[in-house]
């Protein structure tokens, strides 16, 4: 067939756009290729009923002569789309209405990109907002989880440490709820650390028993050798929550959700038919399987997308099971989707597991208060009251000399007013002068200064790296007594006594380094604090 350029007809079978024609009824009365295959019309078929956005333009393109705007449809598939809409009414010799030639263009896909946007926005907006309070939490929870910390090493009625305990328990997960949100809207990596998983699992299935409603009953089926594994325990506690919830959306009428943990070897001919990122090894394997309604093949086609959601506008963002694959894969994990329609979903999360050897403590037991701070004197910068005073007494309660000021400023100048400081302590955020600018300065007068930075942000790493100051260790806020102690004897590379080193490159002190319960107790014993 030779198109003609004198058959209008002949241009509109070629247009990519949804074309057709109604009747001043709003029958079709005419449809080009495009819109009969999307749509499935036919000359003389109605599109009006019961489609109230189509009878407004009509009705308008009546009285006005045209219209223009946003309609949604679902074509003849069951998609519903989003269609920019123009009218143009057809009018014979009196001028009077006869029909209407409609033009449409889909804007589905470009409406999906925008609200992604939007969401994108508002999470950005979530990200400043937490990076702007989450200095000011930190310092409210860091004398509290210390100073709670410290007193239960020191009293031995068990309704007080019980209660003590309490305390630190809800710092704590102040403190988590705080680095969960800059973690998520930061995209912030995790610390890795040395994690028993079994922990983690008992932690999640005991908030979700306090919380989840009572329809539905959670069942925990662990092994009690699970191998240890490497990686971030909050990030990893984020994911196995995010498909419990996952698992207790898909039962609004109650069911059962169960939690197996298991140890797996896995061989390279089962890896293939596991996923297409799995591969041989050893694995720690949690399954989260519910007894609900089960995946259709849409749904899991598409779950794992960034802002895909099956629930209602405002329910939810559609980043939980996309946020938990993230964080699986950055841990060298992959997840496997089980389950069909009708007969409940599973998901199973394989994360590597670490060799016994690599699991054990490879830290040095923290010196006793008695040797550890003996002779040593530490300057400690924060302009937080609480914060200084509570450093203050716990660096002095292992013996250590401790002198204190408030801000940069304040610290050069008590550095240049001592004459021996072994190491300094700064928090990064400060007026005046911050703590970046104070290592630089005091490393023109003490060149191999060791410093430990302390900071309630983790985007504060770039003030160190790639600034000359890349030796500097970074304690996060939080932290407790132990924490800091530890972070305070890699920062002076106590395990040769008596030298003081500069802290690892980029090392984050913390959990790896974290003396026991047991062990911090029994430091704290002999002290005045």
């Amino acid at each position: 067939m030779t198109l003609s350029i004198s058959n209008p007809s002949d241009w509109l079978d070629q247009a990519l756009e949804f074309i057709h024609a109604r009747d001043r009824g709003g029958d079709v009365v005419y449809a080009n290729p495009m819109a009969r295959a999307r749509f499935g019309w036919s000359a003389g078929r109605s599109a009006l009923d019961e489609e109230s956005e189509m009878t407004v333009a009509l009705r308008i393109a009546l009285q006005e002569g045209f219209w223009r705007g946003e309609v949604s449809r679902v074509d003849a598939h069951g998609n519903a789309l989003l269609l920019r809409s123009h009218w143009t009414a057809i009018r014979d010799k009196k001028e009077a209405v006869v029909g209407f030639f409609v033009v449409e263009f889909d804007l589905t896909e470009e409406n999906s990109h925008r609200e992604a946007s939007r969401r994108a926005q508002r999470l950005e907006g979530i990200g400043t907002l937490a990076g702007g309070v989450a200095h000011e939490i930190n310092n409210v929870l860091g004398p509290i989880l210390m100073g709670a910390e410290m007193i239960r090493g020191r009293v031995e009625d068990p309704w007080i440490q019980k209660k003590l305990l309490s305390m630190e328990e809800s710092a704590r997960r102040g403190a988590q709820v705080v680095k969960q949100v800059l973690d998520f809207s930061r995209g912030v990596e995790g610390e890795m650390t040395t994690l028993d998983p079994r922990l983690i699992i008992k932690d999640v299935v005991s908030f979700a028993r306090q919380t989840f409603t009572r329809s539905v009953d959670i069942v925990l089926d662990s092994s009690d050798d699970l191998a240890f594994a490497h990686g971030d325990a909050t990030l990893l506690r984020q994911v196995l929550l995010n498909l419990m919830l996952n698992a207790r959306d898909a039962m609004p009428d109650g069911g059962t959700l169960t939690i197996r943990a298991r140890n797996v070897e896995i061989a390279q001919e089962e890896a293939a038919r596991l996923s297409p990122e799995a591969y041989e090894g050893a694995f720690l394997c949690v399954d989260v399987v519910d007894t609900g309604e089960g995946l259709s093949d849409g749904v899991r086609d598409r779950m794992f997308e960034p802002f895909f959601t099956t629930r209602s506008r405002g329910q939810g963002t559609g980043l939980g099971l996309s946020t938990a694959l993230t964080i699986v894969r950055s841990h060298d994990g992959f997840i496997v989707v089980g389950g069909a329609r009708g007969q409940g979903a599973s998901f199973s999360v394989y994360i590597p597991t670490i060799a016994a050897s690599d699991s054990a403590d490879s830290s040095d037991h923290i010196n006793s208060q008695e040797s550890m701070g003996s002779e040593l004197t530490i300057l400690v910068v924060d302009d937080e009251p609480f914060m200084l005073e509570m450093n203050l007494d716990i660096l002095e309660s292992f013996g250590f000399t401790a002198v204190g000021a408030r801000n940069g400023r304040e610290g050069v100048e008590a550095f240049q007013g001592q004459s021996q400081i072994d190491l300094v302590i700064t928090d990064m955020n400060m007026p005046v002068m911050d703590g970046a600018t104070m290592i630089r300065e005091i490393r023109k007068l003490a060149p191999e200064m060791p410093f430990l930075a302390i900071s309630g942000m983790p985007e504060h790493r770039h003030l160190v790296e790639g600034t000359g100051i890349d030796d500097v260790g970074i304690l996060q806020k939080p932290y407790t007594a132990s924490q800091l102690m530890a972070a305070v004897e890699s920062a002076l590379d106590m395990k040769t006594p008596g030298s003081a080193g500069e802290a690892g490159p980029g090392s984050e002190s913390g959990a790896d380094g974290e003396m026991s319960e047991d062990e911090f107790d029994s430091s704290m014993g002999g002290g005045d604090w």
